[in-house]
């Protein structure tokens, strides 16, 4: 059976590879193909700031090479919770950490 004419190569060999550049449609350019998409770590203390897990958890995805990074789920309401250990970002932080 014929393929399209519009058909897309899926060979491994046709595809970029994940350290090649990537230019997103407003003109950026990102260094490689490695993005993080936001997630919920948890890593918040009792207060809803960041524990240190969590500065050393970004630190480690931005030594290891990633090209994107999307932050993961801080809040800018104390009262709008999604679970217990979120990182609050507000007046009542503790903006050193979140610094690190």
């Amino acid at each position: 059976m014929a393929q399209p004419e519009s058909h897309v190569s899926t060979k491994a060999s046709d595809l970029p590879s994940l350290n090649s550049l990537y230019t997103l449609a407003n003109g950026t350019t990102i260094k490689n193909r490695l993005f993080k998409s936001a997630m919920s770590e948890q890593l918040g203390d009792s207060a809803h700031n960041p524990q240190q897990g969590l500065v050393t958890l970004y630190r480690r995805w931005a030594q290891g090479g990633i090209g994107l990074a999307i932050t993961g789920n801080i809040m800018v309401s104390r009262d709008a919770l999604g679970e217990p250990k979120n990182v609050v970002l507000d007046e009542q932080s503790d903006l050193s950490v979140f610094k690190q």
